[in-house]
């Protein structure tokens, strides 16, 4: 049996040696029917969770892909204090972009306080959101993401 070569080592899920700019490249569209029931009625009924959900696409799109293996040490500095703006601006965001994700960080905050009987609904809701959104290239990309981080060495990562 004759085998097609791959632009990629065998060892590496996804199929090109370029990484996408940002997520956004390999999500399909935000679409809001395909959301769970639950959630469906959320997104009908609760303007807060509508514009969560909306602010979530727009970060996740926006988020540039990369491996923490490969960040500088600025920008691992700026992670590990947990200095969001900074280690923002280190990536390359713009100031609009920095604006979009801490609005997304603060709907994430007020959902939480509107759902306490649930400690993990702005987690779980992200999953299924983001459930609706994946594409067979972005299952690829996560793959090739989790591979590069579990072949680095100790401390490369967060």
């Amino acid at each position: 049996m004759d085998a097609k070569p791959s632009s990629a080592p065998a060892s590496s899920p996804w199929p090109s040696a370029t990484l996408p700019a940002t997520y956004g490249e390999v999500l399909t569209a935000l679409d809001a029917t395909a959301l769970p029931s639950t959630l469906a009625t959320f997104y009908r009924d609760d303007a807060l969770f509508r514009a969560w959900v909306h602010a979530l696409d727009r970060s996740v799109r926006a988020e540039k892909v990369s491996s923490c293996t490969t960040w500088t040490v600025a920008e691992r500095q700026a992670y590990d204090a947990g200095d969001t703006v900074a280690f923002s601006r280190l990536r390359g965001y713009t100031e609009a972009e920095i604006a979009d994700y801490l609005h997304y960080l603060e709907l994430t905050r007020m959902l939480d306080a509107a759902h306490p009987d649930d400690p993990d609904f702005s987690f779980c809701a992200m999953h299924d959101v983001l459930q609706t959104m994946c594409t067979p290239a972005f299952d690829a990309l996560d793959a090739h993401l989790q591979a590069l981080s579990e072949a680095a060495p100790p401390g490369t990562h967060p």
